[in-house]
């Protein structure tokens, strides 16, 4: 998950008013097509067993990396609790494929209305190793139609990352989120719109030395 990803995720997964979401989203990074990330997302937003599972996709013909994740947990009142885990499996052309397993956390926590408290973990193969990304973030509602968080992130060898996103809901059906990330250098804008039972976001985003990406998303939940 990348840092925009995680300040605007969905709580504590239990949220949501529908119990069932689809979503189906692709990211175009820096302008080369070998970077695009495809993803199926499917959660159930049970009251007492919540579940989350995500297919990702990335790569061309020379390298291509695939990540299955799959995560349960419990949900009590103000908390949530899900485990993750995930298969990861790269094709090299040439050289056949590999297949690495990992597992992640993700916590939420209400302790009073309108602030939550999230922390979890999330991995990145490296260099044939799936490097562990530790974060935690602290969520404010500001009024009924905005709200903002701030983030902390590591990698098990680097400097912290630290991120502020708002998001802003300007009518029932269209809204918008800022993101600012230090490390690296990340300025980000979405746009939401909602209609009954289906949403679209559409975003893009600047990273210093390295570009702009885009990113084109829908949903369904019922």
């Amino acid at each position: 998950m990348s840092p925009e990803e995680i300040i605007f995720d969905s709580g504590g997964f239990n949220s949501n008013t529908d119990q069932f979401s689809v979503e189906l989203s692709r990211s175009w990074k820096f302008g080369l097509p070998e970077l695009a990330v495809n993803r199926l997302q499917i959660e159930y937003f049970g009251k007492l067993l919540p579940i989350h599972t995500v297919w990702q996709s990335s790569g061309d013909q020379v390298y291509r990396e695939n990540r299955i994740i799959f995560g349960t947990g419990i949900s009590y009142k103000n908390c949530c609790l899900l485990y993750k885990g995930s298969m990861y499996n790269l094709i090299i052309s040439k050289y056949g494929s590999d297949t690495s397993f990992g597992s992640d956390f993700h916590v939420s926590w209400e302790p009073i209305s309108k602030y939550r408290f999230s922390a979890g973990s999330d991995g990145l193969i490296a260099k044939n190793f799936i490097n562990r990304k530790i974060w935690g973030k602290a969520f404010y509602r500001i009024t009924d139609q905005c709200d903002m968080s701030i983030l902390i992130e590591t990698f098990r060898r680097g400097e912290p990352n630290y991120g502020l996103g708002y998001h802003w809901d300007m009518n029932p059906t269209c809204g918008f989120e800022l993101f600012f990330s230090e490390n690296p250098q990340l300025y980000g804008l979405n746009i939401l719109l909602a209609l009954p039972c289906f949403s679209v976001i559409s975003g893009v985003s600047l990273q210093s030395h390295l570009g702009w990406s885009q990113k084109l998303g829908a949903s369904y939940s019922w």
